[in-house]
């Protein structure tokens, strides 16, 4: 077998530090995002002295012109949201180029994070940054972000809001997102570590 020159050892071994470097800084990534997005990783709330249910306080709401939430902050109130599931009523309205959705829980704590995710959703939106970085549909869903129009209201238990789009095709990720957040909100925490498809007949167009 002939020996490798010296410096043909010295480019291998560089080339195989590089792969094993990207290899780390990539796992490292992917551990980051599913620790966040899909894990319980801060404290359990305290439980009340009267029942079971997580004693948590209401995020508040970022007056207009604040220093807008971290992504953090957003992971927490969705984490909030996902556990409470079962107190959150989603309802749909198929509307021209997209979805008109009512989000409310007779619990007002829910119900402020449902406000509160609303609007963190919709700053997301707008810039571009996606808070499920690993999912198909919301990879798209933000790639095409300044296709799609939000609107909110906040209504006494939650919030109705119109999201919409002139693109056809970008109407088909409105309404593949929305039955994905039913999915949500039926199933809770095991559903949203799950990822999402894109819808059919989807072709990026």
């Amino acid at each position: 077998m002939s020996r490798l020159s010296k410096s043909r050892r010295s480019s291998l071994a560089s080339r195989v530090n590089h792969i094993c470097a990207a290899s780390v800084t990539f796992g490292v990534a992917v551990l980051a995002y599913w620790s966040v997005a899909c894990t319980p990783v801060w404290a359990e709330p305290a439980l009340s002295a009267e029942s079971s249910t997580p004693a948590v306080s209401a995020p508040s709401v970022v007056p207009p012109g604040k220093p807008e939430r971290t992504i953090i902050e957003n992971m927490r109130t969705i984490m909030l949201l996902l556990k409470n599931h079962d107190k959150i009523d989603f309802t749909v309205k198929i509307i021209p180029g997209g979805v008109q959705t009512t989000n409310t829980s007779p619990d007002p704590v829910v119900a402020a994070a449902i406000q509160q995710h609303a609007a963190d959703m919709k700053q997301r939106n707008e810039e571009g940054i996606n808070v499920r970085p690993l999912d198909p549909l919301f990879q798209e869903l933000i790639r095409r972000h300044a296709e799609i129009v939000v609107k909110l209201k906040n209504i006494p238990n939650g919030v109705i809001e119109w999201e919409t789009s002139t693109n056809p095709q970008v109407t088909l990720l409105i309404r593949a997102h929305t039955k994905t957040v039913t999915e949500f909100v039926k199933y809770g925490l095991p559903r949203a570590q799950q990822p999402s498809p894109l819808p059919k007949g989807y072709h990026g167009g």
